[in-house]
């Protein structure tokens, strides 16, 4: 949350906060965040993949597969 205070437009910033959500079980949040990351990068491939696992925490098994397509 600092880093993004520092620098809003930091696409690793927001997927690095979004893995911690998804670590602390908060999979809304973080999914907010990795398609914050992919809307400003949309070529990270790391950002899918953790996108696809906090989607699987909220049980959106065809989002999550789409992700790691």
């Amino acid at each position: 949350t600092t880093a993004l205070k520092l620098n809003p437009s930091s696409a690793l910033a927001y997927c690095n906060r979004g893995i911690a959500y998804t670590k602390l079980n908060n999979p809304v949040f973080a999914v907010q965040d990795f398609n914050q990351s992919l809307k400003l990068n949309p070529r990270v491939p790391l950002t899918f993949e953790k996108r696809a696992e906090a989607l699987v925490q909220l049980g959106r098994y065809e989002n999550a597969a789409t992700d790691l397509s």
